[in-house]
């Protein structure tokens, strides 16, 4: 029991200052980002519907409805028939 015990911890290691510097920059990247992601997501909650949507002709309208069903877009033509009997 003549041996004593070493609890001493090793020395923490350096950060290099480029991780640093690559953190930050990442991390305003981010914010950058978030930032405009928020400000995009507000601006095209705020217009109408009549902004956000087009206005087909009667005869351009038919002529969408009949190439999605034939492309077996059945429900997005049966959204365009329904949008145009309205």
């Amino acid at each position: 029991m003549a041996e004593r015990l070493d609890f001493s911890l090793p020395e923490k290691k350096r950060k290099n200052g480029i991780t640093n510097l690559i953190i930050i920059l990442l991390l305003l990247v981010l914010i950058g980002l978030s930032a405009a992601n928020i400000s995009l997501r507000s601006s095209t909650k705020n217009k109408t519907p009549e902004e956000t949507s087009y206005s087909l002709s009667a005869e351009q309208t038919k002529q969408l409805a009949g190439k999605l069903a034939q492309r077996n877009l059945h429900i997005r033509a049966a959204d365009v028939w329904k949008d145009y009997l309205a």
